[in-house]
């Protein structure tokens, strides 16, 4: 990808067409952050040539094409490789190791390292965050280590996460394969690719209560994707409504609206928003919140999908 743009390339058949014909017409060219959609047959030739000049086009827009690569960062690649080859545990380097790698390969200035680990970067031998004030500070050695590290959470056989909330004291356990000098750098990484959200005891407390956690406590964060899939019984819309508007002996009024289409992971971002700005969310899950207003006590109503 190409500033956080890519290129889908998919083999042609009737349902791709259709998934193609529905993204075009639901979003905006620009939206979608895509260079393209391109449905390609091997077989018949179709769309060969305009996959091969579209490559060719978004290649052309970095910067390093058609630049001459300096020994030395060939040289400082090798070395990263063989770094990250000796200990796969822990292929992480601080920044400042890694600038001190990089003299050793001779690239003195700190301009010239920087632009080493960016090229390294976009060609995908090292994954750096430059941009991130707190990642910026570790280099990550082997790209397919950070997968490892996401699925983690996903595919233990062990059910460590409870209900969307992981308690930060059973990390040993689902990464007792990594140094515990990696815990930083780990929940770092969940946070930046937006698997994991820290929170403060309040908010532990508040959420392991409406999900009905216990036996655990301390230091958690929110796991949005692990939530439980499906409301508790009885909540919905038009039944907190109604329910409301009795016990408030008052008329409430409340609005449906309905998306043919909604991105994933757009109740996860607004459950953290609120979560941040200090709203009550009391009951979570999976595609939908029930938030509870703190400025006059009164309930909200549902955002569900």
């Amino acid at each position: 990808h190409v500033d956080d743009a890519g290129l889908v390339v998919s083999t042609v058949d009737q349902q791709m067409r259709k998934v193609k014909a529905r993204l075009v017409e639901m979003f905006p060219r620009d939206s979608l952050q895509l260079h393209g959609i391109i449905l390609v047959s091997s077989v018949s030739g179709e769309n060969i040539n305009l996959l091969r000049e579209t490559i060719q086009f978004v290649i052309g827009k970095f910067d390093f094409i058609g630049e001459e690569v300096p020994s030395t960062f060939l040289i400082l690649e090798e070395l990263v490789r063989e770094t990250a080859a000796g200990d796969s545990s822990y292929p992480v380097l601080t920044r400042d190791s890694f600038f001190r790698m990089a003299s050793h390969c001779g690239i003195r200035s700190v301009e010239q390292v920087e632009k080493a680990a960016k090229l390294m970067h976009q060609y995908g031998a090292i994954v750096y965050f430059h941009r991130d004030k707190l990642l910026r500070n570790y280099i990550f050695l082997d790209p397919n280590w950070i997968m490892d590290v996401m699925a983690s959470l996903f595919t233990t056989r062990h059910s460590w996460v409870k209900q969307g909330l992981l308690f930060h004291s059973v990390l040993n356990q689902i990464w007792k394969d990594y140094s515990p000098s990696l815990r930083l750098q780990l929940m770092l990484l969940l946070q930046k690719f937006e698997i994991a959200y820290p929170l403060n005891q309040l908010q532990v407390s508040s959420l392991s209560s409406s999900l009905r956690i216990t036996g655990l406590s301390g230091d958690a964060s929110l796991v949005p994707a692990l939530l439980p899939s499906v409301p508790p019984l009885g909540i919905s819309l038009v039944s907190e409504a109604r329910k409301w508007s009795t016990l408030s002996h008052k008329t409430v009024f409340h609005r449906q609206l309905h998306y043919k289409f909604v991105p994933a992971g757009l109740f996860s971002k607004i459950l953290v928003r609120i979560i941040a700005v200090g709203g009550t969310v009391s009951v979570p899950w999976t595609h939908g919140i029930r938030v509870d207003s703190l400025d006059s006590g009164s309930r909200g109503s549902d955002k569900s999908g």
